[in-house]
Protein backbone atom coordinates (compact mmCIF):
# COMPACT_ATOMS: atom_id res chain seq x y z
CA UNK A 1 0.00 0.00 0.00
CA UNK A 2 1.10 3.54 -0.64
CA UNK A 3 0.03 6.33 1.68
CA UNK A 4 -0.24 9.87 0.38
CA UNK A 5 0.26 12.65 2.90
CA UNK A 6 -1.35 15.97 2.10
CA UNK A 7 -0.81 19.39 3.59
CA UNK A 8 -3.52 21.61 5.09
CA UNK A 9 -4.15 23.20 1.68
CA UNK A 10 -4.66 19.79 0.05
CA UNK A 11 -1.35 19.70 -1.82
CA UNK A 12 0.58 16.46 -1.82
CA UNK A 13 3.47 16.49 0.62
CA UNK A 14 4.87 12.98 0.17
CA UNK A 15 4.16 9.38 -0.74
CA UNK A 16 5.37 6.54 1.40
CA UNK A 17 4.73 2.79 1.53
CA UNK A 18 2.65 1.27 4.29
CA UNK A 19 3.46 -2.18 5.53
CA UNK A 20 2.25 -4.34 8.35
CA UNK A 21 -0.10 -7.08 9.32
CA UNK A 22 -3.81 -6.81 9.97
CA UNK A 23 -5.49 -9.66 11.81
CA UNK A 24 -9.24 -10.13 12.04
CA UNK A 25 -11.34 -11.75 14.74
CA UNK A 26 -15.05 -12.36 14.48
CA UNK A 27 -17.48 -10.98 16.97
CA UNK A 28 -21.22 -11.26 17.37
CA UNK A 29 -23.95 -10.00 15.08
CA UNK A 30 -21.82 -9.54 11.96
CA UNK A 31 -19.01 -7.63 13.68
CA UNK A 32 -15.33 -8.19 12.96
CA UNK A 33 -12.44 -6.55 14.77
CA UNK A 34 -9.30 -5.62 12.84
CA UNK A 35 -6.10 -5.70 14.90
CA UNK A 36 -3.27 -3.69 13.37
CA UNK A 37 0.42 -4.11 14.11
CA UNK A 38 0.56 -0.83 16.03
CA UNK A 39 -1.85 -2.22 18.64
CA UNK A 40 -4.99 -0.47 17.38
CA UNK A 41 -8.37 -2.20 17.16
CA UNK A 42 -10.96 -1.21 14.58
CA UNK A 43 -14.56 -2.45 14.47
CA UNK A 44 -16.25 -3.25 11.17
CA UNK A 45 -19.73 -4.57 10.37
CA UNK A 46 -20.08 -7.27 7.73
CA UNK A 47 -22.93 -7.38 5.24
CA UNK A 48 -22.65 -9.93 2.46
CA UNK A 49 -19.14 -9.80 0.99
CA UNK A 50 -18.37 -6.31 2.36
CA UNK A 51 -17.15 -5.01 5.71
CA UNK A 52 -17.33 -1.33 6.66
CA UNK A 53 -16.00 0.68 9.58
CA UNK A 54 -18.74 0.96 12.23
CA UNK A 55 -19.10 3.40 13.84
CA UNK A 56 -18.04 5.56 10.89
CA UNK A 57 -15.25 7.36 12.77
CA UNK A 58 -12.88 5.60 15.18
CA UNK A 59 -9.67 6.75 16.87
CA UNK A 60 -6.66 5.01 18.34
CA UNK A 61 -4.21 6.74 20.67
CA UNK A 62 -0.58 5.79 20.19
CA UNK A 63 2.51 7.09 22.00
CA UNK A 64 2.90 10.63 20.65
CA UNK A 65 0.11 10.45 18.09
CA UNK A 66 -3.53 9.64 17.36
CA UNK A 67 -4.91 7.91 14.29
CA UNK A 68 -8.54 8.45 13.31
CA UNK A 69 -10.14 6.34 10.61
CA UNK A 70 -13.10 7.97 8.89
CA UNK A 71 -13.66 5.25 6.28
CA UNK A 72 -12.66 1.64 5.80
CA UNK A 73 -14.39 -0.66 3.34
CA UNK A 74 -13.27 -4.19 2.49
CA UNK A 75 -14.85 -6.35 -0.21
CA UNK A 76 -13.98 -9.92 -1.16
CA UNK A 77 -15.08 -12.63 -3.53
CA UNK A 78 -13.54 -15.32 -1.33
CA UNK A 79 -10.25 -15.35 -3.22
CA UNK A 80 -9.39 -11.68 -3.77
CA UNK A 81 -9.84 -8.67 -1.51
CA UNK A 82 -10.00 -4.96 -2.20
CA UNK A 83 -9.75 -2.36 0.55
CA UNK A 84 -9.98 1.43 0.86
CA UNK A 85 -9.39 3.37 4.06
CA UNK A 86 -9.09 7.04 4.90
CA UNK A 87 -8.34 9.04 7.98
CA UNK A 88 -6.13 11.49 9.81
CA UNK A 89 -2.87 10.90 11.65
CA UNK A 90 -2.17 13.57 14.27
CA UNK A 91 1.19 14.10 15.92
CA UNK A 92 1.49 17.17 18.11
CA UNK A 93 0.13 20.16 16.17
CA UNK A 94 0.55 18.40 12.81
CA UNK A 95 -2.32 16.52 11.17
CA UNK A 96 -1.90 14.47 8.02
CA UNK A 97 -4.85 13.20 5.98
CA UNK A 98 -4.30 9.83 4.37
CA UNK A 99 -5.99 7.60 1.83
CA UNK A 100 -4.92 3.98 1.40
CA UNK A 101 -6.09 1.73 -1.39
CA UNK A 102 -5.30 -1.94 -1.80
CA UNK A 103 -6.46 -2.99 -5.22
CA UNK A 104 -6.16 -6.71 -4.73
CA UNK A 105 -4.90 -9.16 -2.16
CA UNK A 106 -4.97 -12.77 -3.30
CA UNK A 107 -5.63 -15.72 -0.99
CA UNK A 108 -2.90 -18.32 -1.38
Amino acid sequence: MISRETGPDGTQVRLFPQTGIVGFTTGRDGIVVAHTGDGCRWTLVVRGNTAQLAPASQSCSLPGSTVTLTHWAIASDGMRQASVLAGVAESGARASNFLLNVGELIKQ
